[in-house]
């Protein structure tokens, strides 16, 4: 079992998306946090789950979706992932994630 952790940035993220969420549907709110820290979760059994999203000097970049939100995520070792953020799918990663 690979452990899981979260970035400071992806723990905002889903505070973000939260809080946008909750201004209208509270309930909806705490539904699609629920629903990506599941999703998120199955990285524990399954590190490779997302798909290779760039290939970097470093290492992979891993990308898992979870309904409208992309979520991504570098193998830093076969036994531990980390995620970097929580994205809805109309933003463009690029100014968010690392260079190579």
């Amino acid at each position: 079992m690979a452990c899981l952790s979260w970035s400071a940035e992806a723990e905002a993220c889903l505070r973000d998306i939260h809080d946008f969420i909750a201004r209208e549907r509270p309930q909806a709110a705490v539904r699609v946090v629920l629903g990506i820290l599941r999703v998120a979760e199955m990285l524990q059994d399954y590190p490779l789950a997302g798909s290779p999203y760039r290939l970097e000097e470093v290492g992979e970049l891993r990308m898992l979706r979870c309904g409208r939100y992309r979520i991504p995520y570098p193998l830093l070792a076969a036994d531990h992932v980390i995620v970097l953020g929580v994205f809805h799918e109309s933003m463009n990663l690029d100014r968010f994630l690392p260079q190579a």
